[in-house]
């Protein structure tokens, strides 16, 4: 389903009039099947989120190759890359990137309106979804009227609204508690068995360490190791 070989992404920047070139990935090659759950350790700075965000079209390649269902990424034009990650991929950020003036369901509506749903259907869907995230009477409250918690929940179903085929998740749990991050670890875990989601997330959670299928860990850019684990804990 995601395929990366010999992948690169250098960044710019100019240090006392110099132009410095920072290479955040180097040669990584990575293959992820359907319905994996997939955790990304690694130190700060150590290229986690520039892998994800390369995964989701969000970014480009420096160089090598990006596939993901069928669709390479690195020779795709920025409409159709809107259009795939819009269908293809729910993306879960850490400080949740919910607008101030957007009630719940209007943050969970906004990308099946993107997608060319009509407002009653994205409606349904976006109540269908956060009543099954436990926060329908929710609804109508704006984020500045909800916890941390609950800011992730509505997160979550915004990435879930077009029903997508992967969910991409940097450092979901990292501003949570630790209860409150064990519930949203228990929706994601339910969500990659029930749905078959392909799930990458990038997290330290030891939780979540614990139920990934495979764990992945890159240091200064580099995969250093991936382990498979045969016995899932549920």
């Amino acid at each position: 389903m995601i395929q990366l070989d010999c992948v690169e992404r250098d960044f710019v920047r100019i240090s006392d009039k110099k132009t410095v070139r920072i290479r955040a990935l180097h040669n990584v090659t990575l293959r992820v099947k359907k319905g994996e759950f997939v955790l990304i350790t690694g130190p700060s700075g150590a290229g986690k989120t520039t892998l994800l965000n390369l995964i989701a079209g969000v970014d480009r390649p420096t160089k090598g190759e990006i596939k993901v269902s069928g669709n390479p990424l690195h020779t795709m034009a920025e409409k159709e890359l809107s259009i795939f990650r819009n269908k293809v991929i729910g993306y879960m950020l850490q400080f949740y990137c919910l607008p101030a003036h957007l009630t719940a369901e209007e943050q969970v509506m906004l990308p099946l309106l993107i997608a060319g749903e009509t407002p009653p259907f994205a409606r349904r869907r976006a109540r269908y979804l956060l009543e099954q995230l436990g926060i329908g009477s929710l609804a109508t409250a704006y984020p500045g009227e909800i916890s941390g918690g609950q800011a992730q929940r509505i997160a979550l179903a915004r990435a879930l609204a077009n029903s997508p085929s992967i969910l991409l998740a940097d450092e979901p749990t990292g501003n949570l508690d630790e209860s409150t991050a064990s519930q949203l670890i228990d929706l994601l875990v339910q969500f990659n068995k029930t749905k078959n989601l392909t799930t990458i997330v990038v997290s330290q959670n030891d939780s979540l360490m614990r139920k990934a299928h495979r764990r992945i860990r890159l240091e200064s850019g580099k995969i250093v190791a991936d382990n498979i684990d045969d016995i899932i804990e549920n």
